[in-house]
């Protein structure tokens, strides 16, 4: 599947879709759509954020000294997060939906950037923010140890593989679904795993051709595309009956023992592992469909303000629809799905284009990289 199409810049166009593709996710699951569908998306919707997130952080370290490194990531994370945070709360209040007077407790809660607590999804920087420095410290370490070579980065991801394992066993609540820890630091121990895995499986990923494949290649390809789909249909129709009655197996296997707990999380690891791998495969399809892979590696390099703008946008135009009488988006999921893309479309061509414009000198670039 050879995949040479870039956007400006030299952007890598299937990333970008891929991109776009996840924040569709995020955007329709965020909309109240069936228990099945919700199941579908919540199985891999972050750990594909995260997992492309570590796409370009390598496995050796940054260049330069740690502290120039830190500012640019408070630059680029920690700043959108604050800014994004005020703007929410600034329309909560011009449209009335929030007196001045909750504003201290809410900014006060927004400042531990706790997920289920902070603004929607504008917790993924905070969580973001502590994974890149977390995984930037472990590879410098290593290098220090091993210097920058294979051995150095190898080791840095087997330490994101112990992280990942105290997360889920030794925490003693689900750092994933209910962090408690200010700026989910508890949520990290577990994420930066796919972040890691994105950072030790992007050049394979990237340098990947079809078109160099064997005949047997070939097969294999299409043989585990197929069966992610499969893995995918089934999930949108049985899934979540199929997951409680996995949960309730294990706990009956195990009960009371913490590795009952820990066998559940493997079992999301492979469902999320095997959504992910089939989102990569339709980004690379569209990658070879020049108009259509353009456009959606356009829409999709804006990531990260889409991540910022959502409660905005889902805000105004749940007001447009209803106002047009068309309230009926809400009962459908596959109307919903199209309600999702067409906000991002929206969004990249009004608010994150001047966003983009105004504040990308202050985050340390003209727009983000998620």
């Amino acid at each position: 599947m050879s995949s040479r199409m870039v956007t400006d810049n030299q952007r890598i166009a299937w990333v970008d879709i891929l991109r776009f593709l996840g924040m569709t996710l995020i955007y329709w699951g965020h909309l109240g759509v069936s228990d099945n569908i919700t199941l579908y998306i919540f199985a891999h919707h972050v750990p594909l954020f995260f997992f492309i997130s570590g796409f370009f952080a390598g496995l050796s370290p940054a260049e330069g000294s740690f502290f120039r490194f830190l500012w640019k990531k408070i630059r680029s994370l920690v700043f959108p997060y604050i800014f994004f945070t005020i703007l929410y709360y600034a329309v909560q209040l011009i449209m009335g939906e929030m007196v001045f007077r909750d504003l201290p407790k809410a900014l006060l809660v927004s400042a531990e950037g706790i997920r289920n607590q902070a603004p929607g999804p504008l917790w993924f920087f905070t969580c973001l923010f502590v994974i890149v420095i977390a995984f930037e410290l472990i590879k410098r370490i290593c290098s220090a140890i091993f210097g920058r070579g294979k051995a150095g980065g190898v080791l840095a991801f087997l330490l994101a593989v112990v992280l990942f394992v105290v997360g889920i066993c030794f925490l003693g609540h689900e750092p994933a679904q209910d962090p408690r820890w200010i700026w989910n630091v508890d949520s990290a121990c577990v994420y930066i795993f796919y972040y890691a895995l994105g950072a030790l499986l992007f050049p394979l990923i990237n340098r990947w051709k079809y078109n160099r494949r064997s005949g047997a290649g070939k097969f294999f390809f299409f043989l585990c595309f197929g069966l992610s789909v499969l893995f995918a249909v089934f999930t949108c129709f049985r899934g979540a009956a199929f997951t409680e009655t996995v949960r309730s197996f294990l706990s009956k296997l195990l009960p009371g023992n913490i590795f009952g707990g820990a066998l559940f999380e493997i079992y999301a690891l492979v469902s999320a592992l095997i959504l992910i791998f089939m989102e990569l495969c339709i980004a690379r399809i569209i990658s070879l469909i020049p108009a259509i892979g353009r456009f959606l590696a356009y829409v999709g390099k804006d990531s990260l303000y889409h991540c910022g703008n959502e409660l905005i946008i889902k805000y105004f135009g749940r007001i447009a629809l209803f106002t047009l009488g068309l309230n009926v988006v809400f009962q459908n999921d596959l109307l919903l799905l199209l309600y999702s893309i067409v906000c991002l479309i929206v969004l990249t061509f009004t608010l994150n284009l001047l966003e983009r414009l105004v504040l990308g000198p202050l985050f340390g670039t003209g727009r983000f990289r998620k």
